[in-house]
């Protein structure tokens, strides 16, 4: 028999089928109780904690602000300065240098930013001052010796589209800090750079030196790239403006092909009120000179064959120049280096089986004999400030003579053991050319002349104990 029923019918079917399953979903899910709250619901607290803001800085304000206050912690007396990001510094982090910046050829610019640069020259913390050219500057963390502060150079708007430069300034050379020591007060005085003018000319004749060439480098490590120079006319004078160098510890020199390089400094040049102002310095300089000499036993006198004799200077600005020679087989050596300037030239003896030795020179050397001792142990160990062993500390000794960044990897270096010990033999740094640094990812670095905090142990021997602080 034939079904006549059509797609109509069929559709209808469908239709109630779904309305009375729909039906029986809600009548089934009204009578199903509703769940219980989860048991790591966290319920909002009755009276909600209240909020630790740091204190409003009000930008618009123009009242005058009020003295900077040593180790306070009443934020209304010692309002906080802003940092370079436009934000107050962290309040946890001390004080470790404030004062003022001044400027005795009138108002004050606006905003000058002060820069915290840490031994090696690296930018650690800025502050902005405020109306009165007051600052502070804040950081957690112990800072070594030799830290400064300092200004980048600043614009002086005269007019609409005029413009000139004042020159920064830097308080260098600083001694180390510690988290609560008192902050180091100081003053910040910029100005015009001078203009410097002088003459070279050969110390025998008195002749002028034309195409002379008169440099002008920072001696510090966070200016160690800044560097300007000239070349001499016919009659041997030259003029150099002091632009992009910080007036403080300049080194000057001046060469010419044929001749020794001359030095002056460091020495401060005073910034000037009025642009164009003149500092003058004269070059005398010698012809280029051979420096020669022996190397020997210093307990037998025999001559020592195949030492390693090297000759640099302390300024960065010198790295490049430095040179080495090979003892002869009765321990004589040459040396011509009329690049490097005699002031700040240093000597450096190492061979095998003796102690490095060095020497500094403070005047024109004449020939030089070097004695060599026997070598040097250094051994020691390193523990945090509860006395427990620091494991896998860097222990490395410096020479003295070579660039903060060990530009001429003038070092010798190991590592602390699991109980913190180490030992090291000194093959390329003398005791008394040594700077000794003690890192660890953990702690605050250590660094201390090697000379001053090892003690002789035994004939050749040496040790030294370390205690790192937490960073």
């Amino acid at each position: 028999m034939t079904d006549k029923r059509g797609p109509g019918f069929m559709m209808g079917v469908v239709a109630v089928l779904a309305i009375a399953g729909g039906l029986a979903w809600f009548l089934g899910r009204a009578e199903k109780p509703a769940a219980a709250p989860q048991a790591n619901v966290i319920e909002p607290a009755a009276t909600p904690p209240e909020a630790k803001l740091p204190p409003p800085v009000d930008l618009q304000s123009e009242a005058q602000p009020k003295p900077l206050v040593v180790n306070t912690p009443d934020t209304a007396a010692h309002p906080p300065i802003l940092n370079g990001s436009g934000r107050p510094p962290p309040p946890e982090d001390p004080v470790v240098a404030k004062g003022t910046v001044v400027w005795p050829g009138g108002a004050l610019p606006e905003d000058v930013d002060v820069t915290l640069y840490d031994v090696d020259g690296t930018d650690l913390e800025y502050a902005t001052t405020d109306a009165k050219g007051a600052f502070e500057l804040r950081h957690k963390d112990p800072l070594l010796a030799g830290w400064s502060v300092g200004t980048d150079e600043l614009m002086l708007m005269e007019g609409k589209d005029q413009h000139r430069t004042l020159a920064p300034a830097l308080v260098a050379d600083l001694p180390a800090h510690q988290p609560g020591d008192p902050p180091v007060v100081m003053e910040l005085t910029i100005g015009f750079a001078p203009v410097l003018t002088g003459r070279v000319t050969d110390r025998v004749t008195g002749a002028p030196l034309a195409k002379a060439e008169v440099y002008v480098a920072s001696s510090f490590a966070a200016h160690a790239l800044d560097q300007t120079d000239t070349v001499t006319q016919q009659d041997g004078s030259y003029t150099l403006p002091l632009e992009g160098v910080p007036l403080q510890g300049l080194i000057v020199w001046a060469r010419a092909d044929g001749y020794q390089s001359a030095l002056i400094g460091p020495q401060d040049f005073a910034p000037t009120a009025n642009a164009g102002e003149v500092s003058r310095l004269d070059f005398q300089l010698d012809p280029s000179a051979v420096l020669k000499g022996r190397v020997v036993d210093a307990a037998t006198g025999l001559p020592v064959e195949d030492a390693t004799v090297t000759v640099g200077s302390r300024f960065a600005a010198f790295v490049d120049e430095s040179d080495w020679e090979i003892t002869e087989q009765d321990g004589s050596f040459a040396i011509e280096l009329p690049e490097i300037p005699v002031d700040g030239a240093w000597l450096l003896v190492n061979a095998e089986g003796y102690a490095p030795a060095a020497m500094y020179a403070n005047g024109p050397w004449p020939f030089v004999e070097i004695k060599l001792q026997q070598s040097i142990t250094l051994g020691g160990s390193v523990a945090d400030a509860a006395g427990k062993p620091v494991v896998g500390a860097e222990v490395r000794v410096a020479f003295d003579g070579d660039t903060r960044e060990l530009d001429q990897g003038l070092y010798d270096e190991t590592w602390t053991d699991d109980k913190g010990q180490f030992e090291l033999k000194l093959e390329t740094v003398p005791m008394d050319g040594g700077l000794l640094r003690v890192e660890s990812g953990t702690h605050a670095p250590f660094e201390a002349r090697l000379g001053e905090v090892a003690k002789v142990t035994a004939g050749n021997r040496y040790d030294v104990k370390v205690s790192l602080l937490q960073p």
